[in-house]
């Protein structure tokens, strides 16, 4: 008996052994250390595994530039509209300066103290970037090229993003996202945008091409300047209905003459962000334009608003689009009352309602 029990134990010391030896075995050739997702992983994964070791977080921006960034940022410039996009990610306690544009800013200024006590940036230095302990700049496309190598020469990290199209915008977003590490709430933003996209294309898709109407969305200087094909602008008429009489014009606010707006004949006319250069008491007043039927039957439109333009890109581009469907199609969105979507949408991305800021539509 004493020997069978002994065999026992021999036994069951072999497959211990022996179970130990596969164990090592398959540990060296698929999960070490070095490569704890195996040897399948993509060489990715691996990238990005080396860099949260090392704190780091390597993004390839909109133009292609390859950067490299600390984890952690805590306080970053953003130019243009890509100060709102912080915002609407809920990451706006980041910006070493007010971010947001122009009236925006005015109008956040009188309601936030904290808020405007900070700079507002006109034009900045590297230097005083520095001196702000800047550790990352979102610039816009157009952003001078010798500037940003300022900035990258004395250690200020820049990422390059773009806004001409919906999905740039989407994409500025996730990038920022990323960069903040905030990327769930990145999609939340995004899903929050195209939300409103999604509903006026349900409202709006089976209006046969041949009779959605002619649109011309007029740029910031003059009404005889033309939002292109290259233009967000376009995009904005595309999906709330229309057909832009313009989108064959090239560069961005195409001058144009007043015979070939003529000609163009549209039946609704935007007003972009005017700056204050006209309104539509001169469109009405114009007598070159008193054939046209927009003008006829006065469906001219001054896309909102006076605290910030509905046609710059996201956040405020869809509550442009949303508002040009209800002009081109009022009978479908007769249930919409922009003011309310404006204030839910500013609380939620801005931190105030629209109303609160002293907008108005």
């Amino acid at each position: 008996m004493f020997v069978n029990k002994l065999r026992r134990r021999r036994s069951l010391l072999f497959l211990l052994t022996l179970t130990l030896l596969v164990s090592f075995a398959l540990g060296g050739c698929g999960t070490t250390a070095s490569n704890p997702a195996g040897p399948e992983t993509p060489n990715q994964e691996i990238k990005d595994t080396e860099q949260e070791a090392a704190g780091t977080i390597k993004i390839t921006d909109m133009i292609g530039r390859e950067v490299e960034i600390p984890r952690g940022i805590e306080r970053v410039a953003a130019w243009k509209h890509l100060g709102t996009l912080v915002f609407g990610l809920g990451q706006q306690d980041k910006l070493i300066h007010q971010g947001l544009m122009n009236a925006t800013a005015k109008a956040m200024s009188a309601v936030d103290p904290e808020y405007a006590a900070l700079p507002y940036f006109k034009s900045v230095t590297a230097e005083e970037l520095l001196a702000l302990n800047t550790q990352l700049v979102f610039a816009y496309q157009d952003s001078d090229p010798n500037e940003i190598d300022q900035l990258t020469e004395v250690g200020i990290p820049v990422i390059v993003l773009k806004g001409e199209t919906l999905e740039e915008s989407y994409e500025a977003a996730r990038l920022i996202g990323k960069a903040l590490e905030c990327e769930d709430k990145a999609e939340e933003y995004i899903n929050a945008c195209q939300g409103i996209v999604d509903l006026v294309q349900e409202r709006i898709k089976d209006v046969p091409e041949q009779e959605r109407p002619k649109v011309f969305y007029a740029g910031p200087k003059s009404i005889y300047t033309a939002a292109s094909g290259d233009m967000l602008q376009n995009t904005m008429i595309k999906l709330a209905g229309g057909i832009n009489v313009a989108e064959e014009t090239i560069g961005k606010w195409a001058q144009i003459s007043p015979e070939q707006l003529i000609q163009w004949n549209p039946d609704v006319l935007f007003l972009g962000s005017s700056l204050g250069e006209y309104q539509g008491e001169d469109v009405f007043s114009d007598s070159a334009l008193q054939t046209v039927n927009a003008v006829k039957n006065k469906e001219v439109y001054l896309i909102p608003s006076n605290i910030g333009w509905w046609d710059f890109p996201a956040p405020h581009c869809v509550l442009g689009i949303q508002f040009m469907a209800t002009k081109l199609y009022p009978d479908r969105f007769e249930d919409i009352d922009m003011l309310q979507v404006a204030d839910d949408f500013y609380l939620r991305f801005i931190g105030r309602s629209f109303t609160e800021l002293g907008g108005k539509i």
